[in-house]
C-alpha cells in the first residue's frame, strides 16, 4: 500500500476503516485516525488489516475541526491527486481518500452515524456499560472529563447539515462547443465533498446521458480554484438541441457516497467567456489614434474632435493625462453599438447656435463614461439625445451618460430622449454642478447622484420615466427648479442624503417629494400641483434610521392632491417650524409604495 502497489481493499477492511474513520467524526476527535493513534490486527482468515484505537478517544465538537474528508482528492480516471504522493505519518489519510471506494464507504457510514436512531440505538443496547464505564474512569483518573451526549448530538446535527448542503455544484452552459447533437456544460463543485453527475434532462421529458453512466468531479479545496469539468451530454435521437432550449436544462447529480439525487438548473452562459473579456472595453487599448477626426497635440496633451458631423462605428477609448475636446458646431453620431469611454476629463464647449450634439442615428449608442479623469470636465451648449447604458454580454452601467470620481460642471446642456437604463446622468463620488439645463423624456431617473456632493440652479426637467432627482448619500443644493411628469418622484433623497432648495415647482408627479432612510430635505417655497403624494418621508432600509422633511416660505397645494403628508411613525415633518401630521396612518410608508399604491417598482 505505501508503495502504490495496492488498494485500500487490497490490504485494510475496507468497510472497517471507513466505519473507524466516519465514528472519529461522530466523537469530534480527528486526531484518532493519527497513525500514532491506531494499530491494526491482521485477521487471519481475510489476510486484511483492520483498525484498533491505540490512543485517547475523547469526545470533541466537530464544528470546530470539520470533516476529515472535506476538500480530500480522489483518484479520478487513472489521475493521481497530488496529495497522496506524500506519505508523511500526518498525511497518510490523504491516501485512502484518494481511493473513490474508500472514499465512497466512508461518506456512506458519515450518514449512517448522523442519524438520531443510531444514537438512541447505542444507548438502548448499550448505555449502562458506558455510563457504568465512565465512573470507573472517573474513579481512577480525577481529571478525566465524561462523555458528552449533548456533544454527540450536536455532531450528528453537524454531520446532517455537511451532507445536505443547499447546494453543491454550479453548471454553465458552453456555447462554442454545442451543437443540435450534443450539449457541453461547464460544471463546478464548489461544495468540499465529491460529486456524481448522473445526467440532465430538459424540462422532465428529454434525458440526457454522460460518458460512463457517470462522471466524478473532486471535492472544493479552501482557498484553491473551484474544481471544473467539462461534461458533455448527448442529445437522443431524433432530438435537435436549440437555444430556446437553455431555460429548461437541469443537472441531476448527488453526494459521492448518498443515494440522495439533487438537480440543478443550468446557468445559460459560459464559465468563463473569452469573447466577453476580448471585447471589454475598460481592458482594451486607447485608440485614439483609429479615429481621423480626432487631433491629438501631444504638447498641450488635448484630444479634439474636429468641427463637422462624425461617425464614431466602433468604441472609442480615450487615455489619462489628456483633456477631451470640442468646439461648435461638432456632431458625433454614435452607431453599432458605440460608446466612449474616458480616463481624461471632457471639455466641451458648444453655442446655442452651434452646440456639440452627441446622438445615435440607429438607436444603438451605449453612452458616455468618465473614469476617475484626474480633472474637472466641463460641458456647455452639449446636447445628448437618443442614448443608451454601456452594456456588454453579462454586464451594464446604469446611466447613458457617467461620471465616476470625475467632477463636473455642466450648463446650458440637453439630455433628452435615452432609450435604455435606469439613469440618463449618473454621477457617483464626486462634486458637480448642473446649471440652466434640461432633461426631458428621460426612461427612468433623470439625474442619480451616488455618494457626491452638488448643485442645480435654473433647472427644467420634463416627463421622467422614474425620478426627477435621486441621490443617496449625498450633499446637493437646488434653486429654481422645475419639475412636470414624473412617473415616480420629483425629489428623492435616500441613505443619509442632505438636500436644500428653494423656488421649486413640481408638477403632474406620481409623489413629489420624498426623504427616507436617515436623510433631511430642508426646502423653501415649494409649489406643488397635481401630485398624488405631496410629501412622504419613511425609513426603508434597516440599516438607516427616520427621516425628515422641513418646508419653510410659502408651500403651497393646488389641484388634484390625494395625499398631501405620508409621514411614517419615528419620521418627523414641519412647515414653517410646525409639526405635521400624516394624512393617513401608516406604519410602514413602503408598504403602501413602490407600485403597490403609489409609485413606481425599484429596478
Amino acid at each position: 500500500f505505501r508503495h502504490k502497489k495496492r488498494s485500500v481493499a487490497e490490504v485494510f477492511d475496507l468497510g472497517q476503516l471507513a466505519t473507524y474513520f466516519a465514528l472519529a467524526e461522530l466523537l469530534g476527535n480527528r486526531g484518532m485516525t493519527d497513525l500514532d493513534q491506531v494499530q491494526f490486527y491482521l485477521n487471519p482468515q481475510s489476510s486484511l488489516l483492520e483498525p484498533v484505537i491505540h490512543g485517547e478517544a475523547a469526545i470533541g465538537s466537530l464544528g470546530d475541526t470539520g470533516f476529515q474528508g472535506g476538500g480530500k482528492q480522489m483518484i479520478i480516471d487513472g489521475v493521481q491527486p497530488e496529495d497522496a504522493a506524500d506519505w508523511s505519518c500526518k498525511l497518510w489519510q490523504h491516501c485512502l481518500f484518494a481511493d473513490p471506494a474508500f472514499f465512497r464507504a466512508y461518506v456512506a457510514d458519515v450518514l449512517r452515524f448522523s442519524e438520531g436512531a443510531y444514537l438512541q440505538e447505542f444507548l438502548n443496547s448499550d448505555g449502562r456499560l458506558f455510563y457504568q464505564k465512565q465512573k470507573i474512569l472517573q474513579r481512577e483518573l480525577p481529571g478525566f472529563a465524561p462523555a458528552s451526549l449533548q456533544q454527540l448530538q450536536l455532531n450528528q446535527e453537524y454531520m446532517q447539515r455537511a451532507l445536505r448542503p443547499v447546494k453543491q455544484i454550479h453548471a454553465y452552459y458552453n456555447r462554442p462547443e454545442s451543437n443540435q447533437e450534443q450539449l457541453l456544460l461547464s460544471v463546478c463543485n464548489i461544495y468540499n465533498l465529491p460529486v456524481e453527475v448522473l445526467g440532465a434532462d430538459i424540462g422532465d421529458s428529454i434525458q440526457l446521458n454522460v460518458p460512463g453512466n457517470s462522471v466524478l468531479i473532486q471535492g472544493n479545496i479552501k482557498m484553491s480554484p473551484v474544481p471544473v469539468k467539462d461534461i458533455v451530454f448527448s442529445m437522443p435521437a431524433g432530438v435537435a438541441f436549440a437555444d430556446s432550449m437553455l431555460s429548461g436544462i437541469r443537472v441531476h447529480y448527488r453526494t459521492w457516497g448518498l443515494e440522495r439525487v439533487l438537480n440543478e438548473v443550468v446557468i445559460p452562459y459560459a464559465l468563463i467567456d473569452e469573447e466577453l473579456l476580448e471585447n471589454d472595453l475598460i481592458r482594451q487599448k486607447p485608440n485614439v489614434g483609429d479615429f481621423a477626426f480626432l487631433e491629438v497635440d501631444e504638447v498641450k496633451r488635448e484630444i479634439r474632435f474636429k468641427p463637422g458631423r462624425h461617425t464614431l462605428d466602433r468604441p472609442l477609448k480615450v487615455p489619462a493625462g489628456y483633456r477631451l475636446m470640442a468646439g461648435p458646431d461638432t456632431r458625433v453620431d454614435l452607431v453599432t453599438r458605440a460608446n466612449i469611454l474616458s480616463y481624461s476629463p471632457l471639455y466641451l464647449k458648444g453655442s446655442e447656435e452651434a452646440p456639440v450634439v452627441f446622438t445615435s442615428s440607429d438607436s444603438t449608442a451605449q453612452g458616455v463614461i468618465v473614469l476617475n479623469a484626474g480633472g474637472e470636465s466641463e460641458l456647455q451648449y452639449v446636447e445628448f439625445y437618443n442614448l443608451s447604458v454601456p452594456a456588454q454580454s453579462g454586464y451594464s452601467l446604469t446611466a447613458a451618460v457617467s461620471f465616476y470620481e470625475s467632477p463636473v460642471k455642466i450648463d446650458h446642456c440637453l439630455f433628452e430622449s435615452n432609450r435604455i437604463g435606469d439613469d440618463y446622468l449618473n454621477v457617483i463620488r464626486t462634486e458637480f454642478t448642473v446649471s440652466n439645463s434640461v432633461f426631458s423624456n428621460t426612461n427612468s431617473d433623470a439625474f442619480d447622484g451616488d455618494f457626491c456632493k452638488g448643485s442645480f440652479h435654473n433647472m427644467r426637467f420634463f416627463n421622467s420615466g422614474n425620478d426627477a432627482i435621486d441621490v443617496s448619500g449625498s450633499d446637493i443644493s437646488l434653486e429654481n427648479v422645475e419639475i412636470v411628469g414624473v412617473g415616480d418622484k420629483g425629489l428623492s433623497a435616500g441613505e443619509d442624503s442632505r438636500m436644500e432648495g428653494r423656488n421649486i415647482t413640481i408638477r403632474e408627479a406620481e409623489i413629489a417629494v420624498t426623504s427616507k432612510d436617515l436623510s433631511s430635505v430642508h426646502i423653501k417655497d415649494v409649489r406643488i400641483v397635481d401630485c398624488r403624494i405631496a410629501y412622504t418621508t419613511f425609513q426603508k432600509k434597516s440599516e438607516f434610521g427616520p427621516a425628515g422633511i422641513f418646508v419653510d416660505g410659502k408651500s403651497e397645494l393646488s389641484g388634484k392632491i390625494e395625499i398631501p403628508y405620508l409621514i411614517e411613525h419615528q419620521c418627523q415633518m414641519t412647515l414653517a417650524g410646525e409639526p405635521v401630521k400624516s394624512s393617513i396612518d401608516v406604519e410602514h410608508v413602503k408598504q403602501v409604495l413602490y407600485g403597490v399604491k403609489f409609485g413606481k417598482a425599484s429596478k
